[in-house]
């Protein structure tokens, strides 16, 4: 006997702890971090490493951008009359 076919709406749920998911590899966070922790105890960064964690910081917004977009064109208000409206884009 196979189950009957439930229609699911799709939610999004933030992780734990309010933060977004993101998509960029654990690595790319962890070295992004790294870079953190060794600008505020005082270290002087290279030229390449400049380079790289502007890069890395580039990649991180972009995928958190493209994110919180998804999350957004998949919301629904639902207004206390029981009506959906699917959030509208602000510049348009």
């Amino acid at each position: 006997m196979s189950p009957t076919p439930v229609e699911f709406q799709r939610m999004v749920v933030p992780p734990q702890g309010g933060g977004m998911e993101i998509t960029m590899e654990q690595a790319k966070l962890d070295r992004i971090n790294e870079f953190a922790r060794r600008v505020k105890a005082g270290e002087t960064l290279t030229e390449e490493e400049l380079a790289e964690r502007a890069a890395l910081r580039t990649e991180y917004i972009r995928e958190f951008r493209a994110s919180m977009t998804g999350i957004l064109d998949n919301t629904v208000i639902i207004r206390p009359d029981g009506t959906r409206e699917q959030v509208k884009d602000k510049k348009s």
